[in-house]
């Protein structure tokens, strides 16, 4: 029992260290969570359009929940692009 909880508690640190170590990897991580949340954008998966703070809830009741999924995903996609360049600008 021990040794389950020493190995959980080092999967985060494990995790950090090869992304330290591997940072073109890292990299790519989050494009590709960036690129889930796009595709719950584009799904219109509630757990992704569902706005969480005040200020999303504000330009959802401003906008209408349609135009909020759109700039929400242009935002998404101007950050993939951003990431993509730097990706291929320092590791490629």
């Amino acid at each position: 029992m021990e040794h389950e909880k020493d190995f959980l508690e080092s999967v985060p640190d494990r995790i950090r260290h090869y992304f330290g170590n591997n940072p073109d990897v890292a990299y790519l991580a989050v494009i590709g969570v960036i690129a889930l949340f796009l595709i719950g954008v584009i799904m219109n998966w509630q757990w992704v359009c569902r706005p969480r703070t005040w200020l999303g809830n504000y330009f959802v009741e401003l906008f209408g929940p349609a135009t909020f999924r759109f700039w929400y995903a242009v935002f998404l996609i101007l950050a993939i692009i951003v990431l993509l360049f730097f990706y291929f600008k320092v590791y490629k």
